[in-house]
C-alpha cells in the first residue's frame, strides 16, 4: 500500500476521491441510521476547492482510502475526513493513513470529531491515543457527536473537557 499526497487539482484524482468519499459516507450514514448526511452533499467542485490537505492510500491504481487535515482553531491539526472504501474495510487502510499522519506530524496536537455511534472510528482513534474531550448533539433526529484530541506526549496541556 502506497500513501501519498493527493493533488485535487487533477480532475481524475478528485473524481476518484469523490467516489471513495461517497461510498464511505453512504456506509457511515447506514451505520448511523441517517437519511440526510451532510458529507454526501459534497460534489466535485466543492471537493476540489477545499483547502484540506489530503493523503491517499493506493493499491496500484485503486484508491483504498484518504485522510484530510486542516489547521484547528484550537491549535494543531484537525482530521477533517477519514474515508475508506467499504470494499477495503478491515484491511489496515485507516490505520496506515493514521500512521502516515503521525509520522509527518509527530509533535502536533491532533483533533477529530465523529459520531458517538461510529464505534469503528472511535476504536481507531483511541488506539492512536486520542481521548474524548466533548460530546454534543446536532440535527433532528439528534445525532450525538464526540470530539477527541491527541496531544503530543511532551505537551503540558491538561486533558480537561472543553
Amino acid at each position: 500500500m502506497l500513501i501519498e499526497a493527493l493533488d485535487l487539482s487533477s480532475k481524475a484524482v478528485a473524481t476518484t476521491l469523490l467516489a471513495v468519499h461517497r461510498a464511505a459516507y453512504l456506509h457511515e450514514a447506514a451505520l448511523l441510521g441517517l437519511q440526510d448526511f451532510p458529507p454526501l452533499q459534497v460534489g466535485l467542485e466543492v471537493l476540489q476547492a477545499t483547502a484540506w490537505q489530503y493523503r491517499g492510500a493506493w493499491q496500484g491504481a485503486r484508491l483504498l482510502g484518504a485522510l484530510a487535515i486542516e489547521p484547528d482553531p484550537d491549535g494543531g491539526w484537525c482530521i477533517a475526513s477519514l474515508v475508506v472504501d467499504p470494499g477495503s474495510h478491515r484491511q489496515g487502510v485507516a490505520r496506515a493513513l493514521m500512521q502516515s499522519l503521525l509520522a509527518d506530524c509527530p509533535r502536533q496536537t491532533l483533533h477529530v470529531q465523529t459520531a458517538l455511534a461510529n464505534q469503528p472510528a472511535l476504536s481507531l482513534y483511541q488506539d492512536f491515543g486520542f481521548v474524548e474531550v466533548r460530546r454534543w448533539c446536532v440535527g433532528e433526529p439528534p445525532l450525538s457527536l464526540v470530539r477527541l484530541i491527541r496531544r503530543h506526549p511532551a505537551s503540558s496541556d491538561s486533558h480537561l473537557l472543553v
